[in-house]
């Protein structure tokens, strides 16, 4: 049976953090003109405010506090009737007022400041309460009961739930990790240490347990009710986020905001759409140019450019709009909002999130593996962005070089093993027994591999373990990891390593595992720099830090399991953003890919090309421009060979006129006159 929410795929959201300090806040707000401005903007699903950041309720709550400018009213109740389409009701997690009200509920910081503090000083507007705190966890499921209660709807858009960077040290934390560990909280982070593995599995298991009282206290009311949390905090670090698969399996299906560009969008959505227990994905983003930022609106082409790469990866676009403190909105924003839903309503014809992407690689990863353990010894690692920020880097290496690619996750493991490509384990830290074995039976059965850096090296609960995960498939053993924060590699096989040679080998900015060979074969060797780059007396330039010492140990190796193969890489140079480590990787990927790719195309290396199956005989290509920064343009004459056999018509959505297809002996070639930022191909 459809879902409610399947079809609805433009919707809006309106932020209402507005305190009530002042008379004027808040006192211009007008249901009829919020409905309006919605139906001006052909908006198909509102998500109502009904509590925001500061714990302000626009409802008569009977727990928290009531926004002064709604004293007397249920502005919730009249904001839901004077809609006209499908709407659910918002609500924030973090309250300011609960903060303030109740100090025994707060986060506390190990060094006793509370979520208002940053870098020494009281700057945050964020009061935060613990998730752990008896008494917040009690004022939160009343609030949630009584809006389930009071206000019959289709949905929960849940906001905030998560650590955002705080490590507490409150008594709740303190005694509920007590009990469930034995252990004191660990003072300072050591990813090398059990203890401090076990608090990061606390602290997951903590956002997960709020979670989930949320949804079990809103279907006791309503089992039909649909929960969604903002889950955008999985693009963090351990540290930052605590958010892990299990936290995002509770969702009725997965939403967040979405800020920076198209690569960027291309990285998150691909993700949601693996871990996503249902569809559409919503892809939300603000209608200025950040989300800070009140007056600078995003042009009426940056806004279409979002449209496009919510409909080239099938999910529902989600725009935010800010109410002006006074309560007011901006008409002109819905207007362009409405006249772009004219522009692109034709393309929907085509949008289907339930259809099958088509791919030739997988790169697996798992939230649990958010951190960073080496240190000043890498330069692509950052704390607070290194899931996103690598995962990024890897989108842009395979949007570049047109290899069909997804990042899959535990849950669709089994699934994307099935399907027998090529899988890379780029710095997949922590492995637990499940996975390992997975991956042994999936090469041991005729699988390929690619596996990079210290994948493997860390258990969820014990921390650093003394071999890697997947030695035995790997026909390579850990021996340790070099002081420095760059490796160099050493070609063996030069066609690897394009231009690279033992006189000038390829860097990565990173340190690299040292290995001994088992039974793998030595694609690579490690060269080393004469001294780290922070070394102020020791170096051999100045400037630069050129390589020193050639040693024997392996760099990149390819071992023989069972029917199939794994690649170990030993210093994750896949994450550089440079072109010539970018396209040195794709040349490892393409040598261990057991199939040809599905297709070949002479179109720009910023333009991401999809391929979908859309079931009964139909496919669809799309292209989307995938640049870091957007800006309009155009490529003509670019041709796409694709190995399906069997299709007779190619249609443009955009155009709507059919191309010629020339027959091949493995699939079709295309050319399509012209592509302006986006366009979609559907095949028959």
């Amino acid at each position: 049976m459809a879902k409610w929410y399947e079809n609805l795929k433009w919707r809006c959201l309106v932020d209402m953090h507005i305190p009530d300090w002042h008379q004027d806040f808040l006192s211009k707000f007008n249901p009829k003109e919020y409905a309006e401005n919605m139906k001006t903007g052909g908006v198909e699903l509102s998500e109502i405010y009904t509590g925001n950041c500061l714990g302000m309720c626009f409802f008569p709550t009977r727990v928290g506090h009531q926004h002064k400018a709604f004293q007397g009213r249920d502005m919730t109740n009249e904001t839901l009737a004077a809609i006209e389409g499908e709407k659910i009701i918002y609500f924030n997690i973090w309250s300011r007022w609960a903060f303030d009200t109740h100090p025994e509920w707060r986060i506390v910081l190990a060094d006793g400041h509370n979520s208002l503090w940053k870098n020494g000083e009281e700057c945050s507007r964020f009061g935060i309460c613990c998730v752990n705190s008896d008494g917040y966890k009690d004022y939160v499921k009343q609030q949630i009961t009584q809006l389930v209660t009071d206000y019959p709807n289709k949905g929960l858009w849940i906001d905030m739930l998560g650590w955002f960077g705080m490590l507490c040290h409150c008594d709740a934390c303190k005694e509920k990790f007590k009990k469930k560990t034995g252990l004191a909280i660990p003072k300072t982070s050591d990813w090398d240490s059990g203890d401090w593995a076990k608090f990061m599995r606390f602290r997951e298991e903590s956002v997960v347990e709020f979670a989930k009282m949320i949804v079990d206290t809103a279907k006791e009311i309503n089992s039909e009710i649909s929960v969604v949390f903002n889950c955008a905090a999985w693009q963090s670090d351990n540290i930052y986020g605590g958010i892990d698969e299990d936290f995002l399996t509770i969702n009725e299906y997965l939403a967040g905001d979405f800020y920076g560009n198209s690569l960027a969008y291309s990285t998150i959505c691909r993700v949601l759409n693996n871990l996503s227990p249902n569809k559409p994905i919503e892809f939300m983003t603000s209608r200025c140019v950040e989300l800070e930022d009140h007056t600078t609106i995003k042009s009426k082409e940056e806004l279409r450019n979002s449209v496009y790469a919510s409909i080239a990866h099938n999910a529902a676009f989600v725009m935010i709009d800010a109410i002006n403190p006074d309560g007011t909105m901006e008409k002109e924003v819905y207007e362009n909002l409405g006249e772009i839903k004219n522009e692109v309503e034709p393309l929907y014809e085509f949008w289907n999130p339930h259809a099958k992407v088509m791919l030739d690689v997988f790169f697996y990863t798992n939230l649990k593996s958010g951190f960073n353990p080496r240190g000043r010894n890498s330069h692509y690692l950052k704390s607070g962005s290194m899931i996103g920020g690598h995962l990024g880097v890897l989108a842009k290496c395979m949007i570049k070089e047109h290899i069909l690619y997804d990042f899959i996750f535990k849950p669709n493991l089994k699934d994307a093993i099935k399907t027998n490509k090529t899988i890379i384990l780029s710095d997949v830290f922590i492995l637990d027994n499940e996975e390992v074995e997975m991956f042994c039976e999936f090469v041991k059965n005729g699988g390929n591999l690619i596996v990079t850096g210290l994948t493997g090296m860390f258990d969820k609960e014990e921390g650093r373990r003394d071999n890697f995960a997947l030695a035995d498939i790997m026909g390579v053993n850990y021996k340790g990891e070099t002081e420095y924060d760059f490796s160099y590699f050493n070609p063996v096989a030069s066609q690897l390593f394009d231009g690279y040679s033992k006189s000038a080998p390829m860097i990565s900015y990173c340190s690299s595992a040292v290995v001994e060979a088992d039974s793998a074969q030595t694609m690579a060797t490690l060269t080393l720099p004469c001294s780290h780059s922070l070394d102020a007396h020791v170096f051999s330039s100045a400037i630069s830090n050129p390589p020193r010492e050639h040693t024997i140990h392996p760099a990149v190796t390819i071992n023989k399991y069972g029917k199939g193969r794994v690649m170990y890489i030993s210093s994750p140079f896949e994450c550089d953003e440079k072109s010539a480590q970018q396209k040195v990787f794709a040349n490892h990927v393409k040598y261990m890919m057991k199939q040809v790719p599905l297709f070949t195309t002479n179109a720009p290396d910023w333009m991401d090309v999809f391929l979908y199956d859309d079931g009964n005989g139909k496919y669809r290509v799309v292209f989307l421009q995938a640049m870091e920064k957007y800006y309009e343009c155009e490529v003509h004459n670019v041709e796409i060979s694709i190995k399906i056999n069997g299709i007779t018509k190619a249609k443009s959505a955009r155009g709507g006129s059919e191309l010629p297809i020339e027959q091949l002996a493995d699939g079709i070639r295309i050319n399509i006159k012209s592509i302006k930022d986006f366009e979609i191909i559907e095949l028959s």
